[in-house]
């Protein structure tokens, strides 16, 4: 197992060796990063992060969508600090961290499953640095823990199965655990499908002169109680993240067909990304074809037909060919369109997209078969033969390796890291936009730079400089900030007219950025809207509006009044001086879960147009606005209480419930 995990790291940092930061990429770079630093630095300055500031008029963050809760976020940043001294690793450190751990897991599967140590080590480096899980953790982080945890609780699903053993029982409860905190959905409900459908084939395929209702109970209840024990610990928790996507605009409801059906991952692809011969044709996820997703190493497909060639030898039918299943059945969901369509009709599904995605779980049992077929492989070779093996494994390493290093096709320099990482990190004007939101335009033969290139502060970008942006990325954003922020999206131009001008102004845009090829026509626009030129240089504009609303105000400032205040995770402080009782104004959407202090005593939060506002009183005093979810705190009270309870009978009866579970 040493071995398999030295292979796979040294593999990962060859690649990063080669292409620095090769995992910070599109969605990585856009979003993800920003929510890594910002829950660590709300931590760092203790406060678990529940709320943005930073973005669409103030956007709930929701607990488990968030990861706020999932410690590999926090020990990624961690690292990337205490190595590189900022946070711009911290996705390469979480993605490498999972890969790794899915190198183990499935080296322990295989153990497992009686494969010998170099067929382990063939699996291992194979699921690990296969084509669909390098190039897709590069944009989507959400693949790699997916990598960790489905050989891990595939294998604890295969001990249970085989013989109930309390330990590795509470290991996958808190393995489930973990899985669920990494809060994608799509992938946790993918897996443990094909969880059920092990445990089944299992049954079916193993036990074929028993197959009694009682049987199949007692093989599946270790599973529905490990599962019904982890939301336990974590239902307050889901329970809100449910709310925040049934207050969604854009998950709230299913996906139009056409939309839910997009991207089906078809036969002709399959084989050619097999083969690699779609090497000369590359093209992205975003096109209608999605090449090098499915690139296992040239080894795999004739050491599969190796395996069913001397399968009548191997003594391993049964277990063999529930993996066969499990592998055409993931094809047949990734890849064809009538299954599609039934999926569609299940209302928990029908809120996912893109069927390729599926195809990762066809790659594990690609890599699981060919795992045999190279045992069998080895196994036949005499012992002074066997080095023959170890040479097949490195040619095997080589070859997965090249596509990422020596491909002419593709420049393993995503775009968006040639955008200047380095004023990512500190800009010269980083300061002066403190005060005041700011707002990333852009036109429609320019906006793909705007939204991603760091030095404009596009997007989610503000949320790592404490910078307040006037949309964002956030895929569970309500309907009311949508609609309070203009129905501006992510994925469109941001194309504000005269019209907008006074709207923009009362939400406190004082910030207008855009990309230096923006066409003078529309910076006429501007001009003529009383913004004023602030600031340009190679690759941006800055104009600044005088008049827009600060973003902490009185309503009637007199001359004495003066106040000052500063924004941390869930609140903001502030204290202010005035000289008569009046309205103090906070610029951000009011919400049903703010509360406030003054000066220690809870007041009244009121609404004016959807402005927050509360009233002091004449003189000086301190005001807090927090963000505190009164529903999320009472039910984890609740929880807390119900989980204490469950342990105490739980440990007191364990004999007995380890005696029913077994």
């Amino acid at each position: 197992m040493l071995i398999t995990t030295l292979l796979v790291f040294f593999s990962l940092i060859i690649i990063e060796l080669q292409h620095p930061n090769f995992f910070l990429n599109d969605d990585n770079l856009t979003a993800c990063l920003p929510i890594f630093f910002y829950n660590y630095d709300s931590v760092v300055h203790g406060e678990i992060p529940f709320f943005n500031f930073h973005q669409y008029l103030g956007v709930e963050h929701p607990p488990l969508l968030s990861r706020s809760l999932y410690p590999p976020t926090y020990v990624s940043v961690f690292l990337s600090y205490t190595l590189f001294g900022n946070y711009l690793s911290a996705i390469d450190i979480y993605v490498m961290l999972h890969i790794i751990a899915g190198g183990v897991g499935i080296f322990l599967l295989l153990s497992k499953l009686k494969l010998d140590k170099t067929a382990c080590i063939f699996g291992s480096i194979t699921w690990s640095l296969n084509s669909f899980v390098v190039y897709g953790s590069d944009s989507w982080i959400v693949i790699s823990p997916t990598v960790a945890y489905l050989p891990l609780l595939l294998l604890f699903d295969y001990i249970l199965f085989e013989k109930f053993s309390p330990k590795t029982f509470l290991l996958s409860v808190f393995l489930r655990i973990l899985y669920f905190l990494e809060g994608y959905a799509q992938y946790f409900i993918y897996t443990l499908i094909f969880e059920i459908l092990f445990i089944n084939l299992l049954l079916v395929l193993t036990n074929p002169c028993r197959k009694s209702l009682k049987l199949f109970f007692q093989k599946n209840k270790t599973l529905f109680v490990g599962c019904l024990i982890s939301l336990l610990f974590i239902l307050p928790l889901v329970i809100s993240s449910v709310n925040s996507v049934n207050k969604s605009y854009s998950r709230s409801k299913n996906l139009f067909v056409l939309d839910f059906l997009e991207r089906p991952y078809h036969p002709g692809q399959f084989f050619s990304d097999l083969t690699f011969s779609n090497v000369i044709n590359y093209s992205d996820y975003e096109k209608d074809t999605q090449s090098f997703i499915g690139y296992v190493g040239i080894m795999t497909i004739p050491l599969i037909f190796y395996l069913f060639y001397k399968l009548q030898v191997s003594g391993r039918k049964r277990i063999v060919y529930v993996f066969t299943a499990l592998l055409i059945t993931a094809y047949a969901l990734s890849a064809f369109t009538p299954l599609q369509i039934i999926l569609y009709f299940i209302p928990l599904l029908n809120r996912f997209r893109w069927f390729f995605k599926i195809h990762l779980y066809t790659i594990f049992f690609i890599v699981i078969l060919s795992s045999y077929g190279f045992d069998i492989l080895q196994g036949k070779l005499k012992q002074k033969k066997r080095q023959l093996a170890a040479f097949i494994l490195f040619l095997h390493l080589l070859t997965l390796l090249g596509v990422y290093i020596i491909s002419p096709v593709y420049n393993f320099a995503p775009p968006f890291q040639n955008n200047a990482i380095s004023p990512f990190v500190d800009d010269p004007i980083q300061s002066v936009l403190r005060e005041g939101r700011i707002i990333t335009v852009s036109n429609s033969s320019g906006w793909e730079g705007v939204v991603r290139d760091p030095v404009l502060y596009g997007y989610s970008y503000a949320t790592l400089h404490g910078l307040i942006h006037f949309y964002g990325y956030d895929v569970s954003l309500p309907k009311t900030n949508f609609e309070k922020t203009l129905h501006y999206f992510p994925y469109s131009p941001v194309l504000p007219d005269k019209t907008q001008i006074p709207t923009l102004r009362r939400w406190g845009v004082r910030w207008y950025l855009m990309p230096k090829n923006t066409p003078h026509e529309y910076l006429r626009v501007l001009a003529e809207s009383d913004l004023t030129l602030f600031y340009v240089d190679g690759k941006r504009i800055i104009y600044e509006d005088k008049s827009a609303k600060p973003l902490v105000f009185l309503r009637k400032q007199g001359e004495a009044d003066e106040l000052t205040y500063d924004i941390a995770s869930n609140g903001i402080h502030v204290e202010a001086f005035n000289s008569k009782e009046q309205p103090l104004y906070f610029n951000w959407l009011f919400n049903d879960n703010f509360i406030a202090f003054i000066d220690g005593a809870e007041t009244v939060v009121g609404s004016d147009g959807g402005m927050t506002y509360v009233v002091v009183p004449e003189g000086k005093h301190n005001i807090k606005l927090i963000y505190h979810d009164r529903a999320l705190i009472n039910s984890l009270t609740l929880q807390l209480f119900i989980v204490l309870v469950f342990s105490a009978v739980f440990w007191k009866n364990r004999k007995i419930i380890w005696k029913l579970m077994s």
